[in-house]
């Protein structure tokens, strides 16, 4: 499972909490994580609440575990 967020909405979230610098948080904006291509993956976009990516989040889960 891959939980991601788009770049204004990870800035928001740096800018309320208060503990990085704008440049700071423009650096970890740049970081980018390469991920292999050929693993099967599910995407969580993680734009909305907690409680909306939770969900999504726990009916992942639920759909890979209830398989047999």
């Amino acid at each position: 499972v891959f939980i991601n967020a788009s770049d204004s909405h990870i800035r928001a979230r740096l800018q309320l909490r208060d503990r990085e610098m704008s440049n700071d948080i423009e650096e970890r904006l740049s970081r980018k994580v390469l991920l292999p291509e050929d693993v099967p993956m599910t995407t969580i976009q993680n734009d909305g609440t907690l409680a909306e990516a939770a969900t999504q989040f726990r009916k992942t889960i639920l759909r890979f575990t209830t398989k047999v």
